[in-house]
């Protein structure tokens, strides 16, 4: 009797840890779904305001917005199309705004990398014209070994007259030890053969700096152009099934 009430009670015991497994395994399974559920739901809300993003890209836009487009498609494309699967937007902009040949962004069609690619080497370029403490001899004016180099952006002495730009030449320019005491060229006295010389040198860097001035006006003006530019959306394709943005292609409009 005592054996049977034992075994009676280690069977109650054994069914009563099965029903507390039971319980957890049940628990655990519905906390995983409640998990799951919450991240699928934060996944589609997620694909919703990318969806909602893009919808509003639907129309004619600047140039800088549509490099906002190709930023916000980078973006979907890699979280959701690479990593969950979805299906990827394909994104595509013409640009017709220039016969130059020299341009930056020079005419042609872009995906998203592309046209950012592009565009950023622009302001990349444009930039260097403000760096004064550049070593690049392409942007910035030095003048000569030993001297100071002018702390003028291109832009700025671009703004400045010949009388003002002199001065400047004058003021950063060559000492007298930079010319030679005797030149077959000047044989009057060395102070005159010196001033000579100085306009000379002031007028060959007074050229150099204008060309520097120029180039960088240019590329300043193809940087605003762009981003003011107008292109028009020519094709937008829906995903039939869910409703999703898959295709954008801009063109540049014809003014």
């Amino acid at each position: 009797m005592e054996n049977a009430s034992r075994a009676l009670m280690m069977a109650a015991s054994v069914l009563l840890a099965v029903l507390i497994i039971g319980a957890l395994v049940f628990m655990f399974n519905n906390l995983s779904n409640l998990k799951q559920t919450e991240a699928d739901s934060e996944a589609a809300e997620k694909l919703a305001e990318y969806n909602k993003q893009m919808e509003t890209f639907n129309r004619d836009l600047y140039g800088s917005e549509i490099l906002s487009l190709a930023n916000l498609v980078i973006d979907y494309n890699i979280r959701q199309a690479e990593q969950k699967g979805y299906t990827p937007v394909t994104f595509e902009v013409t640009v017709n705004n220039s016969d130059d040949t020299d341009a930056m962004i020079p005419n042609k069609k872009y995906n998203q990398y592309e046209i950012l690619e592009a565009f950023n080497a622009l302001s990349d370029a444009v930039d260097a014209y403000d760096d004064i403490n550049s070593d690049d001899n392409d942007t910035v004016i030095k003048i000569g070994e030993g001297h100071k180099a002018i702390t003028k952006t291109a832009r700025q002495i671009n703004s400045m007259t010949t009388t003002q730009l002199k001065e400047l030449l004058r003021e950063y320019g060559p000492t007298y030890s930079d010319f030679p005491k005797k030149s077959e060229s000047f044989e009057s006295t060395i102070e005159s053969a010196y001033n000579d010389a100085v306009e000379v040198w002031l007028d060959e860097k007074e050229q150099q700096i204008r060309e520097l001035a120029n180039q960088e006006s240019k590329l300043r003006t193809e940087l605003q152009t762009f981003k003011n530019t107008k292109f028009e959306i020519t094709n937008i394709k829906y995903n039939q099934y869910n409703g999703r943005i898959e295709r954008m292609i801009y063109k540049q409009k014809e003014v």
